[in-house]
């Protein structure tokens, strides 16, 4: 992996039992050391929303209101969005970089591995992340840990209320 590339960590946290959601990107460097960090406001569908998007809140949710607005905020040059959530998948046709989907499989026993999809209408992107992301995956490096961080900080921001335009 190059020195300069650049991986975007997306992940999600609820919060208030279920009741709010907030949403983060954690960029890093190709060692997956920290370089930009950046969060939503929390957000808390009403019943009123919730009835009125039915079955389509959680796509409005994580592609219009944490998804997209956090890809496009960045400030650094992204070469490759990782999510964990498939629901983030659908905000790469509203993006200009790739956007992955790591997959955690049992392999038998304790052992696991990664797997990637990329979106359908970009499955062009899997084998080129695969390529990106061999030099970790082949050192073992765990890709899953950065979401951790980044659900972490979320806890954080909240615990905080940062953000929280309820204050």
């Amino acid at each position: 992996m190059a020195e300069g590339t650049r991986l975007m960590f997306l992940a999600v946290k609820y919060f208030e039992q279920g009741q709010a959601i907030r949403g983060g990107s954690l960029v890093t460097d190709a060692k997956t050391r920290p370089v930009e960090f950046r969060c939503t406001s929390p957000i808390r569908p009403n019943d009123y929303q919730r009835v009125l998007y039915g079955n389509t809140l959680d796509s409005h949710v994580f592609v219009d209101l944490i998804g997209t607005p956090l890809v496009t905020a960045t400030e650094e040059s992204v070469d490759l969005a990782l999510v964990e959530d498939e629901r983030f998948l659908d905000i790469r046709p509203s993006v200009n970089i790739p956007v992955i989907l790591l997959d955690r499989s049992a392999q038998g026993g304790e052992t696991s591995s990664v797997t990637l999809r990329a979106h359908p209408q970009f499955e062009t992107e899997q084998a080129a992340a695969q390529s990106q992301l061999a030099p970790l995956l082949n050192a073992r490096r765990d890709l899953l840990e950065p979401f951790e961080r980044v659900r972490l900080a979320l806890e954080q921001v909240h615990t905080q209320r940062i953000g929280d335009k309820s204050q």
